[in-house]
């Protein structure tokens, strides 16, 4: 396991313990405010939820929690990126790990690995560090069976 995978294994584990609800429907609704200890038709348990990332449903008590939780971990991410003076390290992991997830050695293409990771085509070229990790990530696939 790389750099880049066990911060992205630190941070799901930290996101799944945030306090997200889900319910898809009417039904699903009903069952998560009655599971919640809240009633769907009162004003006042309403008002105490808000939607969340990605679709969630959480208690407007837990946002600033929740906001501060995601900046944290962009901070751990940022400060993992700064760390790798060369690209040789924690970039070049990132850069590999998510041209694997999208399929690159079968696609040829980087788009949707820059959209994962967070950043554009223009900041790779402008960032020695990015250029040169994304060259070797890109070669290391084509080059392996992997």
């Amino acid at each position: 396991m790389n750099a880049y995978q066990e911060y992205t294994q630190r941070r799901q584990a930290a996101v799944n313990a945030l306090p997200f609800h889900w319910a898809f429907g009417k039904e699903q609704f009903n069952q998560l405010m009655q599971e919640l200890g809240l009633n769907p038709n009162k004003k006042s348990d309403m008002a105490q939820l808000c939607s969340g990332p990605a679709g969630s449903i959480i208690f407007k008590k837990d946002l600033k929690m929740i906001r501060e939780k995601f900046a944290e971990l962009n901070r751990e991410k940022a400060e993992l990126i700064r760390q790798d003076e060369t690209g040789d390290g924690f970039i070049y992991d990132m850069f590999l790990t998510e041209l694997k997830e999208t399929e690159y050695g079968y696609t040829g293409e980087i788009g949707e690995a820059l959209d994962h990771i967070g950043v554009t085509s223009a900041e790779v070229e402008s960032d020695e560090r990015y250029s040169r990790a994304l060259k070797r990530a890109c070669e290391t696939i084509m080059d392996s069976d992997w």
